[in-house]
């Protein structure tokens, strides 16, 4: 697929910002995703070559209204914003750094949670994937290789191969979509931005058909050269300050069982000490964790933000994330998606277009079926000196009528072989009506 990318700076007071446009394609579903493309890392971290499945979506430029007949218009490509000074920009779109660090201290926290519940005796150890997925596409940009502007800001890279322009220093850009979030608190003046990720453009970015031939030359990872565009959950800089302060509780929890196993086997001392060691599960540190009521407000408030579509991924994602006290507060619909997402009416429509789109690809079916029908039939050829001459008739207006220019004249829909081919009959007959 392809999408584009629309610059939400103006440069330079330039009222048309910047749109490139490339070709994504997914990479993997894990912490280090350039492990996925290098043979010799693959070696030494067997895990990421499962390339998994992705979950995260790109969402729609409005956001889901059951009150609306009718969808409103959209691109046929994906149009997503990204801007390089986020605090210049009027919309609530948040900082990369701060994300970036923040699900590295997830990461850390759950590896630490994990080693204390395999050090503990938890045997055998969870197996549950308990990292925050992100989907990872490779971004290979489509442009020319056309000569940059002498009117770029100074600072700026003059890049026109068709990536966006980087600044010294700034490589990793937040993206959003305008118009996908709740109208009511995701912003002002009909913008509604609703974030999804982070856009990664190397300063030494190269495309993937220099990818393989760079990759036999160079020494270095060149892996690291591409550009990436990484998929989170929607509202990331919302979601993991909420789910490190859940790991936080979870990691003090642990600590606290294992050291207080620590003291009662020391006390005891002598050969029997290493047998009253109670063993610490992940089960029983998800039970006694109990979240505030401050907590689930902001966690309802998050899922309230979020378009319905959203909500089976992030019940997937998030349910070995979160204690029992919590899963409550994930949305658990039982009605059907269309019926969150549509009107009655609009799925009417939805369904009937889709009825009569079947029904004239059925009708053009038959029609082929039977011409090539046809086609297959031998037919004897006539010879001239038996054809019939038939003289010319009298119109009513006092013209002359050739009998066999009228029966030469086919009707609606009928083949012709005297003036049309296969081909122009095929075409014909689909710009006809039904």
């Amino acid at each position: 697929p392809v999408c584009g990318f629309q610059s939400m700076d103006c440069v330079g007071g330039d009222s048309n910002p910047s749109l490139h446009r490339a070709m994504i394609m997914f990479a993997g579903s894990c912490e280090q995703t350039r492990w996925i493309l290098t043979a010799a890392n693959a070696q030494q971290h067997p895990v990421s070559t499962i390339v998994q499945t992705p979950i995260w979506c790109i969402p729609e430029p409005y956001f889901p209204n059951k009150k609306l007949d009718t969808l409103p218009p959209r691109p046929s490509q994906p149009l997503l914003h990204y801007t390089r000074t986020y605090q210049a920009v009027g919309s609530p779109v948040f900082d990369p750094l701060f994300v970036m660090k923040a699900l590295h201290h997830l990461d850390q926290l759950q590896v630490s949670i994990r080693q204390l519940i395999i050090d503990a005796g938890d045997n055998p150890p969870p197996i549950t994937n308990r990292m925050l997925q992100r989907d990872v596409y490779i971004c290979d940009w489509l442009g020319g290789q056309e000569s940059a502007s002498k009117n770029n800001p100074p600072g700026v890279s003059a890049n026109a191969t068709g990536a966006p322009r980087i600044q010294p220093g700034r490589e990793h850009f937040p993206v959003c979509v305008r118009g996908a979030g709740r109208p009511t608190i995701s912003g002002e003046g009909g913008d509604y931005i609703l974030n999804i990720g982070i856009l990664h453009v190397p300063h030494d970015w190269i495309r993937m058909k220099d990818f393989v031939s760079n990759t036999s030359k160079s020494a270095t990872p060149v892996s690291n050269r591409l550009s990436t565009l990484t998929l989170l959950p929607p509202d990331p800089h919302i979601l993991i300050p909420l789910l490190i302060r859940v790991a936080e509780m979870e990691l003090r929890v642990l600590k606290k069982a294992t050291e207080s196993n620590k003291d009662k086997a020391g006390s005891r001392g002598g050969a029997t000490a290493g047998l009253i060691k109670k063993k610490v599960n992940s089960a029983a540190a998800a039970k006694a964790i109990h979240l505030d009521d401050n907590w689930k407000s902001d966690f309802r408030a998050y899922i309230f933000r979020l378009p319905p579509y959203y909500h089976a991924a992030i019940r997937k994602v998030l349910r070995p994330m979160l204690p029992p006290s919590a899963l409550s507060s994930l949305p658990d619909n039982q009605e059907p998606l269309p019926s969150l997402c549509f009107s009655r009416a609009c799925l009417m429509k939805i369904k009937n277009g889709e009825q009569v789109a079947r029904d004239g690809n059925d009708w053009l079916r038959g029609i082929e079926r039977d011409l090539r029908q046809r086609k297959s039939r031998s037919v004897p050829d006539v010879p001239v000196a038996s054809a019939v001459v038939k003289p010319y008739t009298r119109s009513t207006g006092g013209g002359l009528i050739d009998p066999q220019s009228e029966s030469s004249k086919s009707k609606y829909g009928q083949f012709d072989p005297k003036c049309m081919t296969e081909h122009s009959y095929k075409e014909s007959l689909r710009s006809l009506p039904p």
